[in-house]
């Protein structure tokens, strides 16, 4: 057993595939940790979350990417320009079965939520969210998407010390 660590994968599905078999990953075998933002960019976002939620042995790590898309679906937050820079329309159109007509992200976003036809690919996505944590911690490593969540102290004079909170995990 190995672990294989993918981080921005960011809906290049062929890319990943190639690396992964020219690494010998075995998907019955090795554990896959996305390290986050699987989605957005590529044409094949879909394909990568089949991919990682189809791993037996899997651990999947928030991505700024990944929060982003949950905060859009939920309507916490809502579209803004930079949403199409990043590549969330093709998120849209590659889990909407590849359909280009959608020209919106809140098109994409309804008819994800409530065509009969996608409903087991929203799903699929809503388990992957539920799965995502902030981070994997080894004896001798922590595996994050980008940062691990601190606090900087001030200890007199101005020094100050980055310090891990106990409860990191939960932030």
């Amino acid at each position: 057993m190995k672990y294989f660590f993918v981080s921005d994968v960011h809906g290049q599905y062929d890319r990943l595939m190639t690396s992964l078999k020219a690494a010998q990953f075995d998907l019955n075998k090795d554990i896959i940790d996305s390290l986050g933002d699987p989605f957005d960019r590529g044409e094949k976002n879909y394909e990568v979350l089949q991919f990682l939620m189809s791993c037996p042995n899997r651990i999947l790590v928030w991505g700024n990417h990944d929060q982003r898309l949950k905060r859009l679906i939920t309507g916490i937050e809502a579209v803004r320009s930079a949403d199409y820079h990043n590549g969330v329309l093709e998120t849209m159109q590659s889990f909407c079965k590849n359909n280009k007509n959608i020209r919106n992200i809140q098109l994409g976003i309804h008819l994800l939520k409530t065509d009969s036809d996608l409903e087991m690919r929203y799903r699929l996505l809503w388990k992957y969210f539920s799965e995502c944590i902030w981070g994997i911690e080894f004896k001798d490593m922590i595996a994050v998407h980008g940062w691990v969540p601190g606090i900087l102290y001030d200890l007199n004079g101005g020094k100050y010390e980055y310090v891990l909170p106990s409860d990191w995990r939960e932030i």
